[in-house]
């Protein structure tokens, strides 16, 4: 009397240096749920601290038509259609000189006596002094419509990167801020308005040519310039989809350049302690 019960008959004495066994929490369907890992608190409160930064992501594809619209509408639809417009007038002008000098040549073929040559050669330079008005009238249209392009978007890069949370500055090295305003608005600046310049310029004198082309030879040599077309058609679209790619990779391995060089004016200092 006093002593410790006996064990039933057939059981396994207690050991009483054994630890309690806790049964995992059963979710829904009795499967046991998954044990967090260690150092998280409530499903990821350490990776929230930790701040992992975002790589750095590109387009794929064509550019969209929607970038080009943009572009545009921020240098001014009005400035783009002044240029359209006096770039056709300038093309017209190069084609009435070829005109002109044809129609002088008949002239004087046909009345070689009576041809005013002095009256031919003043409508001759008249006519080009108009195609080199036209053509100062374009490149101050381009420079106005480019800094007018140029100011509207850096203003608005500015004021969203101002204005972003402190969460995204965080995820978001400053090299790569850097590259947008440094290496992304001077492709902007330098080399988008002379490459729509000469897309422009280039697609006028090919029409302008075509219709040379096709009243001269009466539309003959028009079937000609249907496998041309086809040909010319294929050989951009394969160069536009690797030089666009090829920029694509060039713009984003140069943020890294610049996450170094910042990284290397903040230690100055110790470089120079060092040195």
């Amino acid at each position: 009397r006093g002593g410790p019960a006996a064990p039933a008959s057939g059981a396994a004495p207690a050991d009483p240096t054994a630890l309690p066994v806790v049964a995992p929490a059963a979710t829904e369907g009795g499967k046991p749920a998954a044990a967090a890992p260690a150092g998280t608190a409530a499903g990821g409160a350490g990776d929230a601290a930790a701040g992992t930064r975002t790589k750095e992501s590109r387009e794929t594809g064509a550019v969209a038509s929607d970038a080009y619209w943009y572009y545009l509408m921020s240098g001014g639809i009005s400035y783009a259609f002044l240029i359209i417009a006096v770039q056709l007038l300038s093309r017209a002008s190069e084609l009435g000189t070829s005109f002109w000098v044809s129609y002088w040549a008949d002239e004087t073929l046909r009345f070689p006596l009576t041809t005013d040559a002095t009256y031919f050669l003043n409508m001759y330079a008249l006519i080009g002094c108009v195609g080199v008005l036209f053509i100062t009238m374009r490149a101050c249209f381009i420079a106005e419509c480019r800094v007018r392009a140029s100011y509207i978007l850096h203003e608005r890069l500015l004021r969203h990167v101002v204005r972003g949370p402190a969460a995204w500055f965080d995820d978001t090295p400053v090299g790569r801020i850097l590259n947008r305003f440094a290496g992304d608005m001077e492709k902007v600046d330098e080399q988008l308005p002379p490459t729509i310049s000469q897309l422009l310029g280039t697609l006028v004198s090919v029409v302008g040519s075509i219709i040379a082309i096709a009243i001269t030879s009466n539309g003959i040599l028009l079937i000609a310039l249907v496998p041309l077309l086809f040909f010319y058609y294929r050989v951009q679209h394969w160069f536009r989809r690797s030089s666009t790619e090829l920029q694509r990779v060039e713009s984003v391995t140069r943020s890294p350049i610049f996450v170094a060089f910042d990284s290397t004016l903040d230690g100055l200092s110790s470089i120079r302690a060092y040195n």
